[in-house]
């Protein structure tokens, strides 16, 4: 019955592409349930002729018949193939009823190219008419795409040559991205910006969605995966746009130079990035339709912006403007068709790849040469900062040698008048032991010949004290003249510890103290060291410990750290019970000329110390203590000797 309301294409084969958009009729199956056997059992009256708008639908859940008679008038059998339209639609069914019998083929992004009948980008499908023959065609169309369909039947050698055509104009435009996102992610990583970075990974997501969209995708890169055809046409684009909007926003540094702009940016950017996994995997259509709206206000915002940029005279701004609006024109009517509007899509075949390449190249050049003039400005601004600091070490390295000469000479003067003062000390040192020395001789007869008067014995004392502290003198004033060397020789360890040991103990007696010598039996027997240096700390350390302890006691402990065949390291200890030191007089205490807080009268010119701490570090040592008020003091230090023998039993 429907055959009877449909006008018939005559078919003489003569002409190698027909249109059969004049000659089908449509119905609309809301359900999309109804069979071939169905649609073909209904009155006339349920279809209708095709207009422009049927071939335009948008999204739609419903499912479109179109129907059409074909006859053959030639004299011979032609053989045809039925184009129906574009790649994207994803399920495309031919019902060609010949001779009573149906014939059902299906094509379209849902089958695998292997079960489509016959191999090609979009869904066609083979007529063979016989002369005369009579054919009933029915082509039903769902799919979650755009519904954008057209009905051509083509001479197959006729097909393949256009197809041949198409290969090679999309072949040039894809290589032209191919090459764009080349460029930019290459410049990317050489210089370290994200605004080439969002550049080449916007044209690579453009670009696999024009290669999904044109059915290259399903027929060479992923044949056997309908599933991926679909997720990989509006998402891909959504995210090649989302991309785009953020090197919108970088390139024209929308937040500092319109920030109210910059939001809507975002907000659109933020929005396209959601709609992605929706688009693949939950509601195809709901994501396109978003998307759509979403691209128009996108292309409102991009003019408006590049306009602000133009008038701001950001750099490159006149190249920005252009590739703005070739963007806008290029891309606007192709989404005005996939939400329905009547355009008339052949005309609009390559305008989308075409436009967005010529975008890319110009953004391109005007990011390329936006950054050439910042890196030309920065080499400027580095040249002049250059010869700016050029001068400013010439200035500073004659200001450096001025002040070198003259901290020279100061410091010339100062050890000038310091090996002075050292050799006034030393001087005057040596010149006092002299008569002094005579006192003691003196001293010590008058005490001999003088029994039981104690004068004799106090001016030998105290002729013993001032020796002692013109010997301090004196080893200062070697000290400071840097004149103090040590003369290492081999010597029986711990008997040299025992006569300190018994000196310390002596010195105890005298002030009514306690005295220990703890010596670790694990002491070597022979060693190398400068004995009179090391007997004159110990010596120093022990009669401060005694100076400064009322009551209690004093110890003097030596223990062995280390030891190996040829050396061995002992830990040297001073402790007393005295009466401590504050941690300001600790900051101090090895100072020269430096005294304690001795109890009652001071004693001494406070050289001690600092002249055990010197000759310490010229035996590779360190002079450490710990006190606190009233808690005595702990003076030791660790020392590093050769050893000639093997340990004292």
């Amino acid at each position: 019955m429907l055959a009877a309301q449909a006008t018939e294409q005559a078919l003489d084969g003569t002409h190698p592409r027909m249109d059969l958009a004049p000659v089908l009729s449509v119905l609309e199956d809301p359900t999309a349930t109804l069979t071939a056997d169905a649609v073909a059992a209904l009155p006339a009256t349920h279809l209708r002729a095709t207009v422009a708008t049927d071939f335009i639908l948008g999204y739609s859940r419903s499912a479109f018949w179109y129907h059409a008679t074909l006859r053959n008038s030639a004299s011979d059998t032609h053989d045809y193939w039925l184009e129906v339209g574009d790649a994207r639609l994803h399920d495309v069914s031919a019902h060609i009823q010949q001779q009573g019998q149906w014939h059902h083929a299906q094509a379209g992004a849902a089958y695998p190219v292997a079960e489509r009948p016959i191999t090609a980008h979009s869904a066609v499908f083979p007529v063979r008419l016989a002369p005369g023959e009579v054919v009933q065609v029915y082509v039903r169309v769902v799919s979650p795409t755009a519904l954008n369909t057209r009905f051509v039947l083509w001479d197959p050698t006729a097909f393949r040559a256009a197809e041949a055509r198409e290969n090679l104009i999309d072949g040039i435009l894809f290589g032209g991205l191919l090459l764009v996102v080349g460029y930019n992610a290459f410049i990317a990583l050489s210089v370290r910006e994200r605004s080439f970075l969002y550049l080449a990974l916007g044209a690579l997501f453009f670009l696999i969605n024009q290669i999904a969209l044109r059915g290259y995708g399903a027929q060479y890169l992923w044949p056997g995966t309908p599933l991926w055809a679909r997720a990989s046409m509006a998402p891909t684009l959504m995210l090649a746009t989302a991309l785009i909007i953020f090197f919108q926003r970088r390139m024209l540094q929308t937040a500092t130079l319109t920030p109210r702009w910059d939001r809507a940016l975002m907000a659109m950017g933020w929005a396209l990035l959601v709609l992605v996994p929706i688009g693949a995997w939950v509601d195809y259509r709901f994501a396109a339709r978003a998307f759509n709206w979403i691209g128009l206000a996108g292309m409102v915002a991009f003019v408006v912006v590049s306009v602000i940029g133009y008038r701001n005279r950001l750099r490159a701004m006149g190249l920005y403007v252009l590739a703005s609006l070739v963007l806008v024109f290029s891309t606007t009517p192709v989404t005005l068709l996939a939400m329905g509007l009547t355009i008339d899509p052949e005309r609009l075949r390559w305008v989308p790849v075409a436009g967005m390449l010529l975008t890319m190249l110009l953004w391109s050049y005007a990011l390329h040469a936006h950054f050439s003039q910042l890196q030309k400005a920065r080499e400027q601004a580095q040249d002049a900062l250059l010869a700016q600091q050029g001068s400013e070490q010439v200035r500073l390295e004659r200001t450096v040698l001025e002040r070198t000469d003259q901290l020279r000479d100061a410091l010339a003067r100062a050890n000038a008048a310091n090996r002075g003062k050292s050799l006034l000390l030393a001087h005057i040192s040596h010149d006092l032991r002299a008569p002094v020395a005579t006192i003691l001789g003196y001293a010590r007869q008058w005490r001999q010949q003088a029994v039981g008067h104690a004068a004799p014995a106090a001016i030998e004392r105290n002729a013993h004290y001032q020796m002692s502290l013109i010997e301090d003198l004196l080893d200062y004033a070697c000290v400071e003249l840097d004149e103090a060397v040590l003369y290492p020789q081999t010597g029986d360890l711990p008997d040299f510890l025992t006569d300190i040991g018994a000196d310390a103990r002596q010195l105890a007696e005298q002030a009514d103290l306690r005295c220990e010598l703890a010596l670790d039996t694990g002491l070597p027997r022979q060693v190398v060291a400068d004995f009179k240096r090391l007997r004159q700390a110990l010596m120093n350390l022990l009669s401060n410990a005694v100076k400064f302890t009322p009551h209690g006691g004093i110890a003097l402990r030596v223990t062995v750290v280390a030891q190996s065949p040829a050396s061995c390291q002992l830990l040297f200890e001073v402790e007393d019970t005295g009466i401590g030191l504050s941690a300001e007089a600790l900051q101090r205490i090895f100072e020269p000329f430096e005294l304690g807080p001795a109890p009652g009268q001071p004693s001494g010119v406070g050289l001690g110390l600092a002249i055990s701490s010197h000759y310490l570090k010229l035996m590779g040592s360190s002079l450490q203590v710990q006190s606190q008020p009233g808690q005595g003091s702990r003076f030791h230090f660790t020392l590093s000797l050769p050893v000639m023998d093997a340990p004292a039993a």
